[in-house]
């Protein structure tokens, strides 16, 4: 029975090439709308960078935090000795939403590198994921 209906429909000997390279197409499609949204991400998180480190710069420098540390770099005999007192009072000064900002905005201009770097293979470089054999 499936003998009949195969000799009745009339399949074009091109059909799975046209398959094949419309679906390398819209995977092609779909890295570059990615690559895009990964790029505009990038850059907004860039510009986010910018007032979140002057905001971390400015909040160690009032805190005393370079002084405390300074301290420790310059008499490290007596830091040896207090290691306790002085490791306290370094978290004490250090100042943890905005270096906790900075963090998370590097982490995630980080993420979206990596996310463009990604979708830049597909979207740069020129590669057909399937290979057609056809046997005459």
């Amino acid at each position: 029975m499936t003998g009949n209906l195969d000799s009745k429909i009339n399949v074009p000997a091109d059909l799975l090439d046209k398959i094949m390279s419309r679906i390398d197409v819209e995977q092609k499609k779909i890295a570059r709308q990615r690559f895009i949204f990964g790029v505009a991400v990038f850059l907004v998180v860039l510009v986010g960078l910018v007032p979140t480190w002057q905001l971390f710069y400015s909040e160690i420098s009032q805190s005393g935090f370079l002084q405390y540390l300074a301290f420790g770099i310059s008499d490290f005999n007596l830091i040896v000795s207090q290691w306790q007192d002085f490791s306290l009072s370094l978290l004490e000064s250090l100042p943890i939403v905005s270096t906790m900002s900075l963090f998370m905005v590097v982490f995630i201009l980080l993420l979206t590198l990596k996310f463009i770097t990604k979708y830049s293979k597909d979207v740069f470089i020129n590669s057909h994921h399937f290979i057609l054999i056809h046997k005459a």
